[in-house]
């Protein structure tokens, strides 16, 4: 289980695409905008990604069965990959499973970050101790992500709010010159 902000607002994602064919300095600016907007959220999850490795065990190098180098743990790898996004991707369905549902967000996208800020449910013994102990140091997941997101809800809430009224509006406009 993910956590999760939500803000109804429908044909967003097709406003984004007319912006986007239409005047794409101004659909990058959107993203820009929203980067601001999140800033601090950001920021805040930057600063809790610890520097050491969470648990002893993350020190040790370890490589799954693809050859991917999971660990060690590398705290600025981590905070390298806590990005605002903006997307206006039509959903896609698959097998009853929708993707591409969000328009904006903050993305963590490091697979050691996943480990530490959303594990829950260990499949052996050792990942329900490698839980346990990841829940007692730092609290239940989502640990760094949704506790920065929280601190700053409303304020961000609100500007989005007020990007989207822009969005809406300039897309609503632009159609109509067109």
């Amino acid at each position: 289980m993910s956590a999760t902000a939500k803000i109804d607002i429908v044909g967003l994602k097709d406003d984004l695409r007319v912006l986007q064919e239409l005047d794409k300095k101004l659909r990058r600016q959107i993203t820009k905008d929203f980067a601001l907007i999140v800033e601090k959220p950001v920021q805040d999850a930057k600063r809790n990604v610890p520097q050491k490795p969470p648990l002893s065990g993350m020190a040790w190098q370890w490589k799954t069965r693809s050859g991917f180098e999971m660990f060690p743990w590398n705290g600025n790898l981590g905070q390298q990959g806590i990005k605002p996004f903006v997307s206006g991707k039509k959903p896609k369905t698959f097998q009853g499973v929708t993707k591409n549902l969000a328009v904006f967000g903050i993305r963590w996208s490091n697979a050691r970050a996943t480990v530490l800020d959303m594990s829950r449910n260990g499949a052996t013994d050792r990942g329900t101790s490698m839980i346990r102990q990841l829940n007692q140091r730092f609290g239940k997941a989502s640990r760094i992500m949704w506790p920065a997101y929280e601190k700053h809800k409303i304020d961000v809430e609100n500007e989005v709010r007020t990007l989207v009224d822009s969005v809406a509006k300039t897309a609503d406009r632009l159609t109509r010159t067109r």
